[in-house]
């Protein structure tokens, strides 16, 4: 199981240290929803689809998957 708390922690690092130019967005791939946004400059919002339920490798169930484009 991953630490969730740990996880937001890193979106929240990456996206200062690159910041203004990443918005780093945490998907719930159980539930199809956001649950956390750094730096967020797009319109989307925590609890907001993921839209991301179409990626292949998400039919084998690991805990994370990423980085991708």
């Amino acid at each position: 199981m991953v630490d969730i708390a740990f996880i937001k922690a890193t979106a929240d690092g990456i996206a200062a240290l690159l910041f203004p130019d990443l918005e780093a967005v945490v998907h719930d791939v159980r539930s199809g929803r956001i649950l956390h946004i750094a730096n967020g400059f797009s319109r989307r919002k925590v609890g907001d689809e993921s839209l991301i339920t179409d990626l292949p490798e998400l039919a084998d169930g690991p805990d994370v998957v990423g980085p991708y484009e």
